[in-house]
């Protein structure tokens, strides 16, 4: 990917952000929207990029936080829909990081790493950010805040077809 394509991509990735967020949730209805693991499993990161290169797919990870209106929005309108869960299935190998558990740690690069740090070495720079990464680890782009679901099915094919590496998302968005 060009850095033109990169910043191309890191620009018009904002533009894809929600309005602001339904109200925040009770901690019973958090744990029922984290049913749609089932259908769209999440990897450790550990294995995630592993996974990805034999089966040929890219890595999306998902930075949120437990208390956070706009991830427990994507969380229940985005991730529970069906077709997000198939894309996101055939293109990626996802990775969930809660960067609001210091206790929560992952290896990355060799190292173990607290998740709030973790978030912070991929760039999140705040709730939800969604980040787009090669089976290498090259980042590929980072959205932050809730999208809604057909800007995210856009994106998801944007970048699991490999698309993004050689035409713009407007191009892409287009055709």
């Amino acid at each position: 990917m060009t850095t033109a394509s990169r910043c191309l991509l890191l620009l018009t990735l904002p533009l894809l952000l929600l309005a602001p967020p339904s109200n925040a949730q009770s901690d019973a209805d958090t744990s029922e929207s984290d049913a749609w693991t089932d259908a769209m499993p999440v990897s450790e990161m550990t294995t995630a990029f592993d996974t990805a290169a034999d089966e040929e797919k890219f890595v999306f990870i998902y930075v949120y936080a437990p208390w956070c209106p706009y991830c427990q929005r994507i969380e229940q309108e985005v991730y529970t829909d069906g077709d997000v869960q198939a894309l996101m299935n055939e293109h990626f190998v996802m990775v969930r990081v809660n960067a609001d558990d210091p206790e929560e740690t992952h290896q990355f690069e060799g190292k173990e790493v607290a998740a709030p740090d973790l978030a912070n070495r991929l760039g999140a720079r705040g709730f939800p950010s969604l980040i787009f990464m090669d089976e290498t680890g090259e980042h590929i782009g980072t959205l932050p805040g809730a999208v809604e679901r057909d800007d995210f099915m856009l994106l998801m094919r944007y970048v699991g077809t490999g698309a993004f590496r050689d035409q713009s998302l407007e191009a892409f968005t287009d055709e």
